[in-house]
């Protein structure tokens, strides 16, 4: 048995809307989603509260001319054609109403849409295609021509989209003057101090909106222009803000005066939903004649309004950073010959074995997932339409290579045909790598057909040099207690920049040889109107630095941290909901409960909490899965499994999340096979107390307690290829720490520093304090010595005049003990 190594892109995925002024109203369902997703950080030294007046990005060179959808693309036309071609053409300087310079919003659209003009296709969705295998510019799949049916052919167009992908994609909550003031820094600047800003897409009703002429000869700013007051109350429309305008007024109480101080909609309070004057700047896709030229105001005040009321969805944005420049590894290239597309699944795999016949590790992919229905692989009827040419971007499996560098790779094409069997064939399959030199690795099959109902697989066998990082580091100095310790983690090769993982977000896995009881505890589940349940808990549990006494326990094998589960009901792949949510998943997928015997139980038992499950993996009872998760109020946990009748073409996760589409850890037997009647380990990395380890991969700081721990390091490079180890790090006994050291506290600042800067510190005793600046290589550069009284003190550092630009640590012993990162700009 084996299972899927999964594709899992760091990501933001959404809900399936529809575009033009169908109604979508999915409630409580979105308004759950939406909790899941990342914020974007305005980082402390780019706030600012002086923002000019009116800002508008349609004036800027990289922004497209106004798309006019003829199918319901709407979410792809604001989102790739619309936002994705500015952010990207922003970074790479080329003009965006070149066309050949435009990317292709059906190109994404016609991969998920089913095959259909009238089904709408969730942006989110999009992002996790163009973060896979990038997306194609309008000179390889047209724009304009919007046939809702065909898919790309030719290697070298997906080789080319390769290139052009995201990094990043956010929210923002944009319902308090808080909120849009991050947005309205993001349009200006992107946060960042950047010449212009950004665009950001948005959730509306697009039925029964309405819209007014701004009066003429009133003295009134922007004059003649439509102005948005009221959007639809059902959701399923996508545009796109475009910049601001805080003087643009409507007067919605009627009383010829224009406030944003005065409770004119008689709630008791006074908030922006008040507000009478400020209005962004949207951008529709219905063409350059829809309202302003496809554009019109919308008031600030629909930002906190609900959709139920003329507002916008859970009064959000999403942003996204698009990537200068990237450029593939390792790519596949096929070409298929087959009758019925959506009978076909497409992933490639990995053996170390180079006389395997099959994988042991599988790449999955957001799409060719028997989508596109069913027609022939290119979509189209004319002859030829059943042969398609595909090109796949299979860069992270660099990191499952071993190190001589050889392996064989695999092509497997899954059919599925419950009704018929459909015909066609493999054609052929190879492995091309642009490490070095362009090098292409042929499988020595060809012209095989496709079975029915069973995976038929292609292989090549790859020699390349894995590009990755190297962690060269292989022990870490000792220290003692109370003495300051400081130490650079090595790094050989990779791109740069270089990622390391935060350890208070890692977790190491052991395995145990015990057992539990897969009998006791309470039943919750299964219900006959409900998946999941929600428990309260006499004591707190934490997981990835969140804590809850409220549990949600769900029949499909997972326990949720708090009360919400939340939901993404058109997922294609079951990992999107480990991702969303912050929990424990001992064995995530699908599961039946066929009668009474099958259930879900729960208990706590020494402040521990017990949850097993009985279930089955069809509704006939022949394939039993009996599992359970103990957990403790640490986050550390165990998962115990009995009998497990899975197979290999079973979709299940065991993992922990953090539920910011970020952090997550996935246990090893998700690469390799469930064993039965296994159990494991999975604790917290924990540095000693009173270390940190910064994201420059340095440890620092006065270890507090002596003792060993293991460091389980991670570092990931811009291809996101990673090197990984585990150090040990020994503090020996040496000088007490006290009550006083821990509890003062110091500050410098302004940090970065351009000239001088301040030690400020606070509940000192008085006494001789110290502070030592170290390199980014750890040399000491400069020791100081002060004299503190007792209580407050600040200390001007004028030695720091004298360092050239770049990143420094500091440590201060003494009676005020801290340690920090500071930045020189020059």
């Amino acid at each position: 048995m084996r299972t899927i190594f999964l594709f899992l892109f760091v990501c933001v995925l959404g809900n399936a809307v529809l575009g033009q002024k169908v109604l979508d109203n999915p409630g409580d369902r979105d308004r759950e989603y939406l909790a899941g997703l990342p914020r974007l950080v305005v980082p402390e030294n780019q706030r600012t509260k002086s923002l000019p007046m009116m800002v508008d990005n349609t004036l800027e060179k990289c922004f497209p001319e106004i798309y006019s959808q003829g199918v319901w693309n709407c979410n792809q036309a604001a989102s790739v054609w619309t936002m994705f071609t500015y952010e990207i053409n922003y970074l790479r300087g080329l003009d965006s109403k070149v066309i050949s310079n435009c990317y292709s919003p059906m190109a994404v659209f016609n991969l998920l849409n089913y095959g259909q003009a009238g089904q709408g296709v969730s942006y989110f969705d999009s992002w996790e295609v163009i973060r896979a295998n990038g997306i194609p510019g309008h000179s390889d799949f047209s724009a304009s021509e919007q046939e809702s049916h065909p898919w790309m052919n030719g290697y070298e167009r997906y080789y080319r989209g390769m290139k052009n992908r995201i990094s990043d994609v956010f929210a923002i909550e944009v319902g308090s003057p808080e909120g849009l003031q991050i947005l309205k820094q993001w349009l200006y600047n992107h946060i960042e101090g950047s010449q212009i800003g950004g665009l950001a897409n948005f959730q509306i009703g697009s039925g029964d909106m309405v819209m007014y002429p701004i009066p003429m000869n009133q003295g009134l700013e922007q004059e003649g222009a439509y102005i948005m007051t009221a959007f639809g109350p059902g959701v399923g429309h996508a545009m796109t803000f475009a910049g601001y305008n805080d003087e643009v007024k409507f007067d919605f109480n009627g009383d010829g005066r224009f406030t944003n101080d005065e409770d004119i909609n008689d709630d008791g309070v006074v908030d922006m939903r008040d507000w009478e004057i400020g209005a962004m700047l949207a951008v529709n896709s219905w063409g350059p004649w829809w309202a302003n030229q496809g554009k019109v105001w919308v008031m600030y005040r629909l930002l906190a309004e609900p959709p139920a009321k003329g507002g916008s969805w859970e009064n959000s944005v999403v942003v996204i950073r698009a990537k200068k420049k990237h450029l593939p590894l390792l790519t596949a290239k096929t070409s298929i010959t087959y009758n019925y597309r959506n009978r076909l699944k497409i992933q490639v795999g990995i053996a170390s074995d180079l006389s395997a016949t099959e994988p042991e590790k599988i790449l999955d992919f957001p799409f060719l997932n028997f989508q596109g229905g069913s027609l022939p692989m290119q979509g189209i009827t004319t002859p030829g339409g059943d042969n398609i040419e595909l090109g796949i971007d299979i860069s992270p499996i660099i990191n499952e290579f071993p190190e001589n560098g050889e392996a064989r790779i695999f092509l497997e094409v899954i059919q599925k045909s419950p009704s018929g069997t459909g015909t066609g064939q493999i054609n052929g399959f190879s492995i091309v790598s642009y490490i070095s030199t362009n090098t292409e690795f042929r499988s020595e099959e060809s012209n095989v057909q496709i079975l029915p109902n069973t995976t038929t697989r292609l292989s090549a066998v790859v020699n390349i040099t894995p590009p990755k990082p190297a962690i060269t580091t292989t022990s870490l100095p000792e220290g003692s207690v109370g003495a300051y310790y400081g130490t650079t983690i090595q790094v050989a090769g990779g791109a740069p920049p270089l990622a390391w993982n935060n350890l208070d977000n890692t977790y190491q896995e052991h395995p145990l040889d015990e057992t539990i009881s897969f009998t006791g505890g309470t039943k919750v589940l299964p219900d006959p109107w409900f998946a999941y349940v929600t428990r309260q808990l006499p004591f707190e549990i934490s997981l990835f630095g969140k804590s809850t006494n409220q549990i949600t326990i769900h029949a499909n094998g997972g326990i949720i941290l708090g009360n919400h589960y939340v939901r993404y009901p058109y997922a294609i792949n079951n990992w999107l909901p480990i991702y969303q949510n912050n929990g424990f998943f001992p064995f995530f997928g699908s599961l039946f409960y066929p009668d009474d015997n099958y259930g879900v139980t729960w208990e706590t038992v020494d402040n521990e909490l017990i949850v097993r499950w009985n279930a089955s993996l069809d509704t006939l009872r022949h394939r039993p899965v009996t599992f359970a998760a103990k957990i403790n109020p640490s986050g550390e946990c165990q998962y115990y499994y009995g009998d497990m009748e899975v197979n290999g073409s079973d979709s299940w996760i065991s993992a922990l999340s953090g539920g910011d589409w970020k952090t997550c850890y996935f246990l090893n037997h998700n690469f390799t096979a469930i064993q039965n009647h296994a159990a494991y380990l999975l604790e917290p990395a924990t540095l000693p107390p009173g270390l940190t380890f910064s994201p420059e991969g340095r440890i620092t700081g006065t270890p507090l307690e002596k003792g060993e721990w293991t460091i389980p390091l991670i570092v990931t490079d811009a291809n996101g290829l990673q090197a990984k180890t585990n150090l040990q790090l020994i503090i020996n006994g040496g000088s007490s720490v006290d009550n006083e050291q821990i509890n003062s506290k110091i500050a410098i600042y302004p940090n970065p520093i351009t000239q001088s800067c301040w030690i400020e510190t606070e509940n000192t005793r008085a006494g001789e304090m110290i502070i030592t600046i170290y390199d980014f290589s750890g040399k000491n550069i400069l020791t100081k010595q002060y004299a503190l009284p007792e209580g407050r003190s600040r200390i001007r550092l004028d030695e720091m005049n004298k360092l050239r630009s770049g990143v420094y640590f500091y440590q201060t012993t003494g009676v005020a003990s801290g340690s920090g990162k500071l930045t020189v700009i020059r």
